[in-house]
């Protein structure tokens, strides 16, 4: 039954199940022992989310017993390839923070997406060794600065869209004949570098490069305009910061690692009044949220448009039930959810809104 289930839950259904799991939705799942889900920077137990997934292809929910979760398992192999990221559990002991930026050491960035085309297959896990091909397709030296790690050097990884972890350099690059055994869109080539790494350590949360950018972009601006770093994980376009497309390694800067440190360091909370049982308002999260909606809309007048269109939506579903929605920030902007329905979505020139029922042509040509 469950392969058979497997193709029929879909990616929303998931979300939707992540969603209820963010609202308190009693279920009859454990906490995870050894892996979790991990969206946005929130930590849940996958088999939970996909005994709650199923619910809308099979009528109900899957209870533990029916299914196992794990390497190999087909609920771990479902979450991966509707594109959801599985990591080990974060333990005391498995957590570093970022040590002081030492001058004698060159610093790296990796920058990849495991959700999308994994890390090599075994050997070759995130974390464990930097890889890539020994030429482009055309036979460019596109990737030469894989050459260039020596051991101790410290590396700073990135991983779909957030900044997770560090380790360090345990050997210098290796150019080998045998691919990787999982080498994803990069098949096929002659050789392939690989440079081990070790004492790998995440960060207790995950970080975001668009709130990274967000939170520095002043101080990322200047340093690109003013010293033009090169192979550098940032560029200036029309004096907004992007990620620079395409860079797998970058090097770091003194500036960037220390902006990166703190950033991974510290999170300023919110202060909880006991009497009023309210959440105190938080200057540092306010300046963020606000910057991260300028970007998602440089002009000012969409920007109140769709600010007046969210106020509507929430003001629509806490009226429907007033406990069942809720605000979220994600990487590149807002979003509200009503109960498991998505109502409202907001991102970088984009805005999606869920409507139910019958819709009026001429609404609809609005």
């Amino acid at each position: 039954m469950t392969e058979d289930l497997k193709g029929q839950i879909t990616r929303e259904d998931i979300e939707n199940a992540i969603a209820a799991l963010d609202q308190g939705e009693p279920h009859s799942f454990g906490p995870s022992i050894y892996y979790d889900l991990l969206d946005e920077g929130t930590r849940y137990p996958p088999k939970a989310v996909v005994g709650l997934a199923a619910r809308r292809a099979l009528g109900r929910a899957l209870r533990p017993d029916e299914f196992s979760g794990g390497e190999g398992s087909w609920a771990f192999r479902l979450l991966r390839d509707r594109g959801f990221n599985i990591v080990g559990k974060l333990r005391d002991d498995d957590i570093a923070e970022l040590p002081k930026y030492d001058p004698s050491r060159v610093v790296w960035i990796e920058d990849t997406k495991t959700a999308e085309h994994g890390h090599g297959g075994a050997g070759w896990d995130f974390g464990a060794c930097l890889w890539s091909p020994s030429s482009g397709e055309d036979g460019r030296d596109i990737y030469s600065l894989m050459r260039e790690p020596h051991p101790d050097d410290v590396t700073i990884h990135c991983n779909d869209g957030d900044i997770v972890g560090w380790s360090r350099v345990a050997g210098p690059f290796q150019e080998v004949k045998e691919a990787p055994p999982e080498p994803g869109p990069w098949a096929g080539r002659a050789s392939y570098y690989r440079i081990p790494l070790s004492d790998y350590r995440p960060f207790r949360r995950p970080l975001p490069v668009s709130e990274f950018i967000v939170r520095n972009h002043g101080a990322l601006a200047e340093e690109i305009r003013s010293e033009t770093p090169k192979r550098y994980l940032f560029v200036l376009y029309n004096g907004t910061v992007r990620r620079a497309q395409g860079s797998y390694l970058t090097r770091c800067t003194s500036k960037l690692y220390d902006l990166i440190r703190e950033a991974v360091g510290q999170e300023e909370q919110g202060t909880f009044d006991a009497v009023t049982r309210t959440w105190g308002h938080s200057s540092s999260v306010e300046e963020r949220i606000r910057e991260k909606l300028r970007l998602a809309c440089p002009s000012e007048q969409v920007l109140r448009s769709a600010l007046d269109l969210l106020a509507l939506a929430i003001e629509i579903a806490d009226e429907d039930r007033s406990d069942a929605w809720y605000l979220r920030e994600t990487e590149h902007g807002l979003r509200l959810m009503a109960g498991r329905l998505l109502a409202f979505d907001l991102r970088r020139s984009r805005l999606r809104l869920s409507v139910i029922g019958p819709v009026p042509d001429d609404v609809l040509v609005d």
